[in-house]
Order: structure tokens, then C-alpha cells, then sequence
């Protein structure tokens, strides 16, 4: 609102008006640059396809989170590459699109799903209780994708692999995003060696990973 008002009663003078029209634009302007900030913000830490954070937010919240107690699970699509590799990007990207709506809908208010790229997907437990909050959270997952996705009428079978890494707020590693991602990738590879739809626990995250993740 700009309330403008003189000591004499009549119109406005010229000089009057174009102060109100300056203070107006400097106003508009002050606004657009808002909303034009905002939306970079959202395009910097928003996964464009899915809606989902991104790598970046991620990060950013692992790095801050103080949490006594903390999970972080990685999740890999089972069969995806097959059927996008058959059906095309097209059904492939409304597939994804269902599976983060799914995936979103089992999660925790507190957790933070994310879109890594391609076909996964990791999830920040902050405030976990204990290691079975966050595998609780695994489980839900594998169940929500185990459900066939129906695309134009045909019937998906996807499913689900997750690693799962709890870190605690004296660990060496809290705050780490990339080791830690790098532990529950690795536990992931071994989910999917064991017959895939099923989560795995990563290794002591105070001990070195025997081998690369995804060197399973």
C-alpha cells in the first residue's frame, strides 16, 4: 500500500505524481526481483522432472542437520532401464514421475526425498530413534514400488533395491554427504546382488569400505 498525502488540499502536483510513479516502480521492481530470486532458488534445488529436491538440497541439509541420529537411504529402480530402453523416455519419464509420487507418499514429514538422476533416488532420515526407523522407511519403499506402475494401459513391473547407512552425531563421517552416499550406494549393490526388491545395511561407516560402491 503507498499513501501519499500534502499539507494544502487540491491535486497533485507534476512533481508530486512523478515521485508516486518512481516510488511505484521501484516498488514493482523490488517485487519481480523477489519472485525471479525464488525461482532460481527452486530451479537450483528442485529435481525438474519429478519435482522432487535435488543432489544440491541434499547436500546442503546433511551438511546443517544436527541430529543425534541419522539415515540416509539409497534407492535404484530394479528393472527400469529395461522398460525405458523398450517403451522409450517418454513412458519412462511418466514412470519415474509415479514412482517419486509414491515414494513421497511413504516417506516421513521430516524426511527429504531426493531425484539423484536417472532411475535414483536417496532419502535423509533426520531424528531417527534407531536403525529400524530408518529400515522401517526402506520397507516402505520396496512395498509402494513392488505395486505394478500402469502406463497407457500396460502394466510396469519396476521395483525396488535400497542401502541403507545410519550415522550418529559423533561419527567422523556426520555431515560427510559423499561418504555416506558412497556407504549406502555400496549397501545397495549388495541388495540388488542378493536378489533385488530388498534393502541392505552398509558396512561400519567408522571402517573403510572393502571396495568401491558399485564394485560388487
Amino acid at each position: 500500500v503507498l499513501v501519499s498525502w500534502r499539507r494544502r488540499p487540491g491535486p497533485a502536483l507534476a512533481t508530486q505524481r512523478r515521485q508516486i510513479a518512481n516510488t511505484v516502480q521501484v516498488v514493482r521492481l523490488a517485487l519481480e526481483w523477489t519472485v525471479t530470486r525464488a525461482e532460481l532458488v527452486t530451479a537450483a534445488t528442485t529435481d525438474l522432472l519429478t519435482g522432487l529436491a535435488n543432489r544440491a538440497q541434499l547436500d546442503a541439509r546433511i551438511a546443517a542437520d544436527r541430529s543425534s541420529l541419522a539415515g540416509v537411504l539409497f534407492c535404484d529402480l530394479d528393472d527400469f532401464k529395461q522398460v525405458n530402453d523398450r517403451y522409450g523416455h517418454l513412458v519412462g519419464d511418466r514412470i519415474l514421475r509415479e514412482a517419486a509420487r509414491r515414494m513421497a507418499a511413504a516417506v516421513r514429514p521430516t524426511d527429504l526425498l531426493v531425484r539423484l538422476g536417472g532411475d535414483e533416488f536417496a532419502i535423509w532420515c533426520p531424528d531417527i530413534s534407531s536403525t529400524l526407523d530408518a529400515e522401517q522407511v526402506a520397507d516402505r519403499m520396496i512395498a509402494v514400488l513392488d505395486v505394478p506402475i500402469e502406463i497407457d494401459g500396460h502394466q510396469h513391473r519396476i521395483g525396488c533395491s535400497v542401502g541403507v547407512a545410519v550415522v550418529a552425531a559423533g561419527d567422523a563421517l556426520h555431515g560427510h554427504s559423499d561418504r555416506l552416499l558412497a556407504a549406502a550406494d555400496h549397501a545397495l549393490y549388495r541388495a540388488k546382488a542378493a536378489g533385488k526388491g530388498r534393502w541392505a545395511p552398509a558396512y561400519d561407516l567408522t571402517l573403510p569400505l572393502p571396495f568401491p560402491p558399485g564394485a560388487d
